[in-house]
């Protein structure tokens, strides 16, 4: 859970313009599991597997709700292995507007405009996501290959990315498989 004793870390990434990432694990590392070594398949790890992804949308909502980036609004987040999320920024500003006088809940802008300013995330293989990426934010995307895990497509990546960018024009294409990331960590692309 989101501390005031964090703040200190909050504000020397802020300082230091260091993208703080979280992976989607971390959403689920607070949910009592059973962990009795290694698993070896079965359809419990499949559907594991298959809606891990489900829980960016909770870290996201938290640092915003959290008031984290009224606190340190130059703070980035990175959200590895996030996916899209058009329909959590929906949600969120719809639940703040309902709910945010008798949650106590007191933010200066909407939460889409802080997930649009604060994050970036991070996505292996989203076709729905890149088809859809001016709900996202055409910034707020970036590619990644997971390599070495066995969820990469190395060495088909090219092809993968071809697969999903089929149709966006070819500076879009560019911004989301690399420019946003030269951005981010500031080397040239």
């Amino acid at each position: 859970a989101l501390s005031p004793d964090d703040d200190p870390f909050w504000a020397a990434a802020e300082r230091l313009r260091m993208p703080v990432h979280l992976h989607i694990s971390l959403a689920v590392a607070g949910e009592k599991r059973q962990r009795t070594g290694v698993r070896h398949g079965g359809p419990s790890q499949l559907a594991s597997l298959a809606t891990t992804l489900a829980a960016m949308p909770r870290l996201i909502a938290d640092t915003i709700f959290h008031g984290l980036f009224e606190r340190f609004p130059g703070l980035t987040m990175v959200g590895a292995e996030a996916g899209w999320v058009p329909y959590l920024l929906g949600e969120m500003d719809d639940r703040y507007r309902r709910n945010r006088f008798w949650t106590g809940v007191r933010l200066a802008h909407l939460p889409s405009e802080y997930f649009h300013r604060n994050w970036v995330l991070g996505f292996i293989r989203d076709p729905y996501g890149v088809q859809n990426r001016h709900a996202v934010g055409l910034g707020n995307m970036m590619w990644a290959s997971d390599f070495p895990h066995h969820i990469n497509d190395w060495p088909n990546s090219r092809w993968l990315i071809n697969e999903m960018s089929l149709g966006v024009p070819a500076e879009e294409k560019r911004q989301l498989f690399c420019g946003n990331a030269a951005r981010l960590y500031g080397f040239g692309a």
